[in-house]
């Protein structure tokens, strides 16, 4: 989808000359000493026009904050430190193989033999198994993202029995109750992460509840107009008719001498 908006010049290359060039700029002007690598991916990157600022960048997923990359580009800051980690020996990849390990071991994904849904840091990626794309930022920026490293572990097993492994506490969970009661656990669940101190908001999470809010409020807005429309007739009829006995009163009062 982005390979067709870059193509329609809709949004701009993620990988222009110009993002090279000021990271290389960058590099030119020392700012590489106060580059700092931490540790998964993530590092500080100085801020080119304010020396005494510096940025958090995350490798792993491709983001950093800042109005370049929440337009889903590549920012020099990013292309800076992906730059001064490879010079440093840095293995991004390695590090993205060894986290789709971790969860897979977990099983933190879902997987029904057609479309692999991965979650990992309060964000999902989903990966089409056919085209082996994920809906991953970092994919989308050309990236072999952490989905896909999961997706190579998990590629040769039954996708069956890992959709039955992935949802049986769900299934457990649900079979003593009522769908409205599974709805009103996962809402409940959501209210207490939320009230946590584990609780870190994500765009992709974002989305996803905005759908099922819209979704639901949506219903229940449409059923709810339906029934005032309803009671709205009914009362207009009461009025129709009270208006036509009014007229009749009123004639028969008329022709009364």
């Amino acid at each position: 989808y982005l390979e067709d908006l870059h193509g329609a010049q809709r949004i701009s290359d993620s990988k222009t000359q110009d993002t090279a060039e000021s990271a290389l700029g960058m590099k030119n002007k020392g700012l590489q000493n106060n580059f700092v690598y931490k540790s998964g991916g993530h590092c500080t990157v100085p801020s080119e026009a304010d020396k005494a600022k510096c940025y958090a960048v995350d490798l792993i997923s491709m983001k950093r904050e800042c109005a370049v990359s929440e337009r889903g580009n590549v920012c020099k800051h990013i292309e800076f430190a992906k730059m001064m980690c490879k010079e440093q020996g840095i293995d991004i990849d390695g590090i993205r193989k060894e986290l789709a390990s971790s969860l897979t071991e977990q099983h933190c994904y879902e997987w029904d033999g057609k479309h692999l849904i991965v979650h990992c840091a309060g964000s999902f990626g989903v990966v089409h198994v056919q085209n082996q794309q994920c809906t991953c930022l970092a994919n989308s920026l050309g990236e072999i993202c952490v989905c896909l490293r999961l997706f190579e572990l998990i590629g040769t097993q039954n996708p069956n029995q890992e959709v039955n492994d992935c949802f049986a506490n769900t299934t457990a969970n649900c079979q003593s109750h009522n769908k409205p009661l599974c709805v009103k656990k996962m809402i409940s669940d959501l209210k207490e992460w939320c009230d946590s101190s584990d609780y870190k908001e994500s765009p992709e999470l974002n989305a996803a509840v905005k759908r099922a809010h819209q979704r639901a409020f949506g219903q229940y807005s449409v059923a709810s107009n339906k029934i005032k429309m309803i009671r709205l007739h009914i009362y207009r009829k009461r009025i129709e008719r009270a208006r036509s006995h009014a007229r009749h009163a009123f004639i028969s009062a008329q022709r009364t001498p």
